[in-house]
């Protein structure tokens, strides 16, 4: 994960998956044995969480093909394409994670897996967003929070 990581740092962008450009991709970049294996060794798959907890975005920027995207581009996109709406998914485990993103100017958030798994408590999340609790309430049952 440390060597894709580097890669999506220099680049400022690095789809997942082949696209036009020739050897840019991540499946390009690494061998085929580490995408489905079954030993104690992590592929790309489990490397989202990796470059998610360094401080890199995860979304669907190309095409609407996933690719990792450092914060600087994530924000010159954004600046390029204010009309593009790009929603973050994956790696989202904490209230401070959708803080961060919201910093970053991530319009929207896909969160649920972590309040599944009890990591965002969805009233204290009404608490730190009180701008959204419409959108957020319309989800809970009455007299939830």
């Amino acid at each position: 994960s440390a060597k894709m990581i580097a890669v999506v740092r220099e680049r400022g962008i690095v789809p997942l998956f082949k696209s036009s450009v020739s050897g840019w991709a991540i499946e390009e970049l690494t061998h085929p044995d580490q995408w489905f294996s079954t030993s104690d060794t992590l592929g790309p798959w489990d490397w989202k969480i990796d470059a998610i907890q360094e401080g890199l975005l995860y979304g669907k920027y190309i095409s609407r093909r996933s690719a990792f995207a450092t914060e600087k581009m994530y924000r010159h996109l954004m600046n390029s394409y204010p009309h593009m709406h790009l929603i973050a998914s994956g790696g989202v485990s904490s209230i401070q994670d959708i803080e961060e993103l919201e910093r970053a100017g991530v319009p929207a958030v896909v969160f649920g897996k972590s309040i599944y798994e009890g990591k965002i408590d969805i009233c204290e999340l009404i608490k730190r967003f009180p701008q959204n609790q419409t959108n957020i309430r319309e989800s809970l049952k009455e007299d939830e929070c």
